[in-house]
């Protein structure tokens, strides 16, 4: 039985003793690390602490993609960050969070926002925001019929393969500016409505004829290229006009669930 009093005199010499990063680290908590620093600011463990005050915030961050709780991390790591490549990709992920708000909503505000706050830092960012800006700022004007999708015989042979898609659809321009160039993006989802692919086209404008505006009056261009008569700006007040593309380079994984948005827009006045 000698074994009993030495479990007790082991028992006994841990009482009074503490482990404060221990205890922090137990919890797991911003707050707990923050309570252990405050404590013990001499600790050799004060940096670890730090760090892992750092990890739980990220994590945070990067789940929620609230700018919010990114700008809490930069705010309190802007002077001197744990990790100097953590704080350069959160600031670069917090600009991509603002901006998917901003995607999300369509909203004036969104794009006015991160406009005001990348102008400088992110020009070619901000300048691609003000296009959507634009298009938000018109978008109750722009009338779009559901889009149908056709699979296809890219050459037009009736008994060929299915090897390409047509998406059609009817765009009115309800407003009261004329509009002299419209350009839209066809994003791909997957099974999960996530973005696999994305093709711009052009709506109305030049596109790929802008150096040769003239083949818009060649009656022989529009003969041999349907197309052009479609895209012909300026589309005015109150007109309508069919969209049709075709393509055969869509993603394996396309779940033939698509997403539509307007990109770009400008008006002859």
């Amino acid at each position: 039985m000698k074994w009993l009093p030495l479990a007790l005199a082991l028992s006994l010499s841990q009482i009074g003793c503490s482990d404060p990063y221990g205890d922090a680290e137990r919890i797991n908590t911003v707050e707990a690390y923050e309570q252990f620093i405050k404590e013990n600011d001499k600790s050799a463990r004060v940096f670890e602490a730090r760090l892992a005050i750092e990890r739980l915030m990220v994590e945070k961050a990067r789940e929620s993609q609230k700018v919010e709780d990114f700008d809490a991390y930069l705010k309190k790591f802007k002077k001197d960050p744990p990790s100097k490549k953590t704080y350069g990709d959160m600031t670069v992920e917090r600009k991509n969070a603002l901006w998917n708000v901003a995607l999300e909503s369509n909203a004036v505000a969104d794009y006015e926002r991160f406009i005001e706050e990348y102008k400088v830092e992110a020009p070619k960012d901000a300048r691609i925001a003000k296009q959507r800006l634009e298009v938000a700022k018109y978008l109750t004007n722009l009338k779009m019929d559901p889009i149908e999708k056709t699979q296809i015989n890219l050459s037009g042979d009736e008994n060929g393969p299915l090897n390409g898609w047509e998406f059609s659809t009817r765009i009115t321009n309800a407003g009261d500016r004329d509009i002299k160039s419209l350009r839209m993006r066809i994003s791909f989802l997957d099974a999960d409505d996530l973005i696999i692919d994305r093709k711009d086209f052009t709506v109305i404008g030049c596109g790929d004829y802008c150096q040769r505006m003239f083949v818009f009056e060649d009656p022989s261009y529009a003969k041999a290229e349907p197309e052009l008569g479609r895209i012909k700006p300026p589309m005015k007040s109150s007109e309508a006009r069919d969209f049709i593309v075709q393509t055969g380079n869509v993603p394996p994984s396309w779940s033939k669930k698509i997403r539509t948005d307007f990109v770009s827009i400008t008006f002859e006045d």
